[in-house]
């Protein structure tokens, strides 16, 4: 979604700690949704305070490795054979 590609951009671009901006974000679009007035509740605080960590520790078991992504180049034969 487009919180997260807000997020890996902002950890590319700036170095700063998956699992502090995930928290930053959402705790920003809490405060937001609060000040339009919406509920805030356990569930929601906690789920802005725990997604961040949580992102953080699960990422490194989905990613694929770089030699997986790359495409191999295409063989080209050899005009004299």
């Amino acid at each position: 979604g487009p919180r997260d590609g807000l997020m890996t951009g902002i950890n590319a671009k700036f170095g700063i700690r998956l699992w502090i901006v995930r928290t930053s974000l959402e705790v920003i679009v809490l405060i937001i949704g609060w000040i339009l007035g919406g509920d805030v509740g356990i569930g929601t605080l906690a789920f802005a305070l725990l997604v961040g960590p949580l992102v953080h520790f699960t990422i490194p078991f989905l990613m694929v490795p770089a030699a997986l992504t790359k495409p191999e180049s295409p063989s080209v034969p050899s005009a004299t054979q």
